[in-house]
């Protein structure tokens, strides 16, 4: 499933994939470049990761708790390519 998700600041687009512990949401940022991971968390609906920077844009991983997203993070970041 892939769906925008509106940000205050710009839409952002995201996709929602299976991993070992369960469903994550991969949310792609492509307008946003930081400079080092940011914790993330939406308490109301049980989600925890974090953002971190790839290439010229970054990434937020989310999931229920912020447990064991490291590797998804991994695989999502190699995989990135921004350009067409």
């Amino acid at each position: 499933m892939s769906i925008g998700l509106d940000f205050p600041w710009f839409p952002v687009p995201f996709q929602v994939v299976q991993s070992d512990v369960g469903p994550v949401m991969v949310l792609f940022i492509p307008q946003q470049k930081i400079n080092s991971a940011v914790p993330l968390a939406i308490p109301e609906r049980g989600l925890g990761g974090t953002i971190i920077p790839v290439g010229s844009g970054s990434i937020a991983i989310l999931g229920e708790g912020a447990a064991g997203l490291e590797s998804v993070e991994r695989q999502v970041a190699a995989a990135i390519d921004w350009s067409i």
